[in-house]
């Protein structure tokens, strides 16, 4: 294979600027002559005999800050009572031997609901519908829910499905 002109002198170039660097350039003479230089920094300590300090913030740099906003306290205000969702809907009302029967519904389980009926499966007033509800009144128009924390006092309107 045949190397070009070019590519010969850049070579020879180079290693002679290698040779030159290596037996004349500037830090040959201590090394040819045995004799170490010692920094600058090295050299001052010795002879004042202080310690040298360096802040090693002055040599680093933080070349991705990240700012952050500062956190603003809030005032404390007295505690907000969060309401309790209220789960329960109208599902139908059912009448059967002269007594009316209401059914609610949570979505998931229905309750029938029967002021004047002593059967096992009914709920009366009273009576826990949940832990958190407890059935508080039931009325010809509406059924009044209340929770058993009792902060909340909820009501389900019979108005449309009232008999004519």
């Amino acid at each position: 294979m045949k190397i070009p002109l070019y590519l010969k002198v850049s070579l020879a170039l180079t290693l002679g600027l290698v040779v030159w660097a290596q037996f004349f350039g500037d830090d040959s003479a201590g090394a040819l002559s045995g004799t170490q230089t010692k920094p600058a920094v090295a050299q001052k300590a010795k002879e004042s005999k202080k310690p040298v300090v360096r802040n090693e913030s002055d040599e680093l740099a933080d070349l991705f800050p990240v700012y952050t906003l500062p956190v603003k306290e809030k005032p404390s205000t007295t505690p907000v009572v969060q309401e309790v969702a209220f789960p329960f809907q109208l599902a139908g009302l059912w009448i059967s031997d002269n007594q009316k029967i209401i059914i609610i519904t949570d979505g998931m389980q229905n309750w029938l609901l029967c002021s004047n009926c002593g059967k096992k499966d009914f709920i009366q007033p009273g009576d826990l519908l949940t832990p958190d509800w407890k059935v508080q009144a039931i009325e010809p128009d509406h059924v009044t829910i209340k929770a058993m924390s009792g902060q909340v006092e909820k009501r389900i309107d019979l108005n449309s499905l009232k008999i004519k």
